[in-house]
């Protein structure tokens, strides 16, 4: 006895044997920009992932604002886990590269299939799974920054004194070694007339 689950997930008999469509692959959208950073992008495979922390998200509101919220967060969380440890990471994929199903992700997070399913269903319409590529959520309509639009001018003369000198410009730091003599004895005079003292010897 097959059954039919929603998005053409899978029907499997109930010892398990494929009988339909293969599933389309989920993936977490974003997943690039949201849930890898520099280190876990070096890594081959993670036991580790960044996620987001704003409870004021649009995103986190909407999963959690539902009876069976806080039970579809954690489904989230765990298809997260799942997400990061699969090749590529970010798809629901199974070791061999196949879609996973409800069935399959619950048997996997050990999680109720009901749940499971009912939560992928609301992730796909908030918008945070997606079957195929990353594609964009929505396209950002806010106007840019008044001050980040307009690039300063670039300097088209020197400012007055801050004239180049061809590589003399540190002069005052190379001074040969009679000036630098002349400086010590004027140095000395000033601090008690040792100045004689010092030519002698």
């Amino acid at each position: 006895m097959a059954r039919i689950q929603a998005h053409g997930w899978r029907a499997e008999s109930p010892r398990g044997v494929v009988t339909g469509k293969a599933p389309p692959l989920l993936h977490v959208r974003n997943w690039a920009s949201l849930y890898e950073n520099n280190r876990s992008r070096e890594l081959g495979r993670t036991a580790w992932f960044p996620a987001p922390n704003d409870l004021g998200a649009d995103w986190y509101a909407e999963l959690v604002a539902h009876d069976d919220g806080a039970a579809h967060l954690g489904v989230w969380y765990a298809l997260l886990m799942v997400a990061s440890r699969a090749t590529p990471r970010g798809a629901l994929a199974r070791g061999d590269g196949q879609s996973h199903n409800a069935d399959s992700l619950a048997r996997l997070t050990r999680l109720q299939e009901q749940v499971v399913k009912a939560a992928i269903e609301r992730l796909l319409k908030i918008g945070l799974l997606e079957t195929g590529g990353n594609k964009p959520r929505k396209k950002n309509t806010l106007p840019p920054h008044s001050a980040a639009a307009v690039p300063q001018d670039t300097a088209l003369e020197p400012q007055e004194g801050a004239v180049e000198g061809n590589g003399t410009e540190h002069h005052h730091q190379e001074g040969n070694e009679k000036e630098k003599k002349e400086r010590e004895l004027k140095r000395i005079d000033r601090n008690g007339g040792e100045r004689n003292a010092r030519i002698r010897s």
